[in-house]
């Protein structure tokens, strides 16, 4: 875009297809790791997972409100993944979580805008 090499209409048509077929492929594998790799279940009842979730749900959102408002870039992932962490830190502390999970998504997170 920036060089005129595309079009506008070209771009946004190419992002559409390339962030479709992102989600398509990989969606289902980032589902899974936030699932299951973040957190360990078995250490949390089930009432504290449905409450857990709902507040997941509402920090990322409100996260998702105020970056978009203060005109940051923002990540649904980003928000959601950092709302898991917060939420089994605050009910179980350090073993509610798998660490290296989490430590491999901190640093991708910090890797990925770098390189």
């Amino acid at each position: 875009m920036g060089s005129k090499s595309i079009s506008l209409r070209a771009a946004y048509a190419l992002a559409t297809v390339l962030e479709s077929a992102g989600a398509i492929l990989l969606g289902y594998k980032v589902l899974e790791t936030q699932r299951f790799s973040v957190i360990d279940l078995p250490a949390f009842q089930s009432d504290e997972l449905l409450l857990g979730q709902v507040a997941i749900l509402g920090a990322s959102a409100l996260w998702m409100l105020i970056a978009t408002l203060g005109k940051l870039p923002v990540s649904s992932t980003h928000a959601h993944v950092g709302s898991i962490i917060g939420f089994a830190l605050t009910m179980q502390g350090t073993k509610g979580l798998h660490m290296g999970w989490v430590v491999k998504i901190l640093v991708s997170w910090v890797i990925s805008p770098v390189s």
